[in-house]
């Protein structure tokens, strides 16, 4: 900007899934928290006709001043240590997989992919660009995906990421089919130009509002700035008074604005 595995297998990300609102949440309504990823959309988005009026959700709102990190790409190799570093700094996020390259890595650890940190998305099968494609190839590319997560357990997904942001009127259809809901991005790293941590640290923070879901690449490429950058990022976020969240939290916690960023097409 894949057989079970790295994200290694996705076996664990039924453990990840179900997990993935507690961490988030007090404990006080821990029990009664949607399980994340997994949540019907009801329960992410509380009203619904807000939902039937977006095509897809690129920032929440600005209660509570919370940030959703996000990752595209992964599995891949630098995924077990984004993992790891997330875990040690207790910052949650949100993973898009692309499932073609999943058996590649199937050495990541399963206690790091079960940790309720971590929601896991579609962002389909071969990362091919959707609006290039039939509804038929379309179709394809999103449902080959949910089928790997389907079959370590996981219900069918119901966040969904385009690769390069870029989708057309079948790709709505198709998810409005699936009830999945398109989650893009208002904060770019640009990690996957690879400028130097300095300047991945820069864009975040320098974009950073209330209810900003920022995009950050796990695999793809060399992935060692952003690796190296992560640490800043979220020290950097919270010493700005922002509190990390997963998209479904954010989305539950501050329902997006009617009016959302207009997308360009190069990232994700």
């Amino acid at each position: 900007m894949r057989r079970l595995s790295g994200l290694a297998a996705v076996a664990a990300t039924a453990g990840i899934a179900f997990g993935a609102l507690h961490r988030d949440t007090p404990a006080s309504a821990a029990a009664s928290a949607p399980p994340g990823v997994l949540a019907p959309r009801p329960s992410i988005f509380p009203q619904r006709d807000r939902v039937a009026e977006l095509p897809y959700v690129a920032v929440g709102g600005r209660r509570g001043r919370e940030i959703a990190l996000t990752f595209d790409d992964g599995p891949g190799p630098y995924t077990p240590a984004i993992l790891r570093e997330l875990h040690r700094l207790q910052a949650p996020a949100t993973f898009f997989q692309v499932g073609a390259t999943e058996h590649y890595f199937t050495d990541a650890e399963a206690a790091e992919l079960r940790d309720p940190l971590f929601v896991i998305g579609d962002h389909t099968q071969r990362h091919r660009r959707l609006d290039r494609l039939s509804p038929a190839e379309q179709r394809a590319e999103i449902d080959e995906q949910a089928a790997v997560l389907r079959a370590a357990g996981v219900p069918q997904p119901t966040l969904f990421r385009p690769p390069y942001g870029a989708y057309d009127a079948a790709t709505l259809a198709l998810l409005g089919e699936r009830h999945m809901t398109m989650v893009m991005w208002s904060v770019d790293s640009e990690d996957y130009l690879r400028p130097g941590v300095d300047r991945i640290v820069a864009n975040v923070l320098g974009a950073a509002k209330p209810g900003a879901i920022v995009l950050l690449h796990d695999a793809g490429g060399d992935r060692g700035q952003t690796l190296e950058a992560l640490p800043r990022i979220v020290v950097g976020l919270r010493e700005r008074g922002y509190r990390l969240v997963s998209v479904p939290r954010l989305l539950k916690d501050a329902p997006p604005p009617l009016t959302q960023p207009v997308m360009g097409i190069g990232a994700g």
